[in-house]
């Protein structure tokens, strides 16, 4: 290998970030493996394979361990060691974040709705590029993940862990060893997060839900998420899921975008609006 400088190395140790863009091509981790070091090359192994098969992942093309980091088992007969890992850079982008925005008091109304707007313009602009993608790239999202998971390798489903390009696809990042209770029958929801993040923007006031909502991002989010979800579920109809377990999967990603009961304002009237019924919003 011996691709892992020692600038790389000291950069990325000193450094308070798990990961660290180094540059277009390469990341930086600074973390334990989800294995112990005497299954790291097996592991690392795994993912090489997969991506040699074509599945859309990233390989870790070179690594040093801390041996002053470790977490013993078994006294100390089984390591897993923190380390400096050299991975390729995914391309293209993910929903990496939380966008749930609480209005605190009547001060901060403005600032609370215009950043939830902001936002929510982010998400659908992102959410057009995927949905705009050809059928093939949901194929092969679905497609990719069965062979991760008969390698027997699944998939932290955080956000982040998914990147999107429109030429490329999806590319899946930070492989783990399969759960034992893990099967391919809950692929249809597992992949949710991949596709849609952790859903849309959110305004809250007392964790209640503002469902408010301009005309032209309720049209646009609707008509991106039934596109995707036409190509979705024509990619898990190929590979020979039952309509009964895609349906169920459906109704989840419906309640996971709050797409029920959205309150429509015309375009750029939101801040007026919500500012128009502060009184009442604040007693909610």
């Amino acid at each position: 290998m011996d691709k892992l400088t020692q600038e790389m190395y000291e950069i990325s140790k000193n450094s308070r970030k798990t990961c660290l863009l180094f540059n277009r091509e390469y990341v930086l981790l600074n973390k334990f493996m989800p294995v112990t070091d005497d299954k790291l090359e097996d592991y690392l192994n795994k993912i090489y394979n997969l991506k040699q098969k074509g599945v859309n992942t990233c390989q870790i093309l070179d690594y040093k361990l801390n041996d002053n980091c470790k977490y013993n088992y078994f006294d100390g007969n089984i390591k897993s060691s923190k380390g400096i890992f050299l991975e390729e850079r995914a391309p293209g982008n993910s929903f990496d974040s939380v966008s749930d925005f609480e209005i605190i008091n009547d001060k901060l109304i403005n600032k609370a709705v215009t950043k939830y707007i902001q936002e929510l313009d982010r998400y659908i602009s992102e959410l057009e590029l995927r949905a705009n993608a050809d059928q093939i790239i949901y194929d092969k999202l679905v497609n990719d993940f069965i062979k991760i998971f008969k390698c027997n390798l699944s998939v932290d489903p955080r956000p982040n862990n998914f990147f999107f390009d429109k030429e490329i696809g999806y590319t899946i990042i930070n492989l783990i060893p399969l759960d034992n209770k893990e099967t391919l029958e809950d692929l249809p929801q597992y992949l949710i997060h991949a596709i849609f993040g952790y859903g849309r923007p959110k305004l809250f006031k007392d964790q209640k839900l503002l469902n408010y909502m301009c005309r032209e991002y309720h049209d646009k989010l609707f008509k991106f998420t039934n596109k995707i979800i036409r190509k979705y579920k024509c990619a898990l109809l190929k590979c020979g899921y039952l309509e009964s377990s895609i349906k169920k999967c459906l109704y989840l990603i419906n309640d996971y975008l709050c797409l029920d009961n959205i309150m429509i304002v015309e375009n750029n009237e939101i801040i007026n609006y919500i500012l128009s019924k502060k009184e009442k919003i604040l007693k909610k």
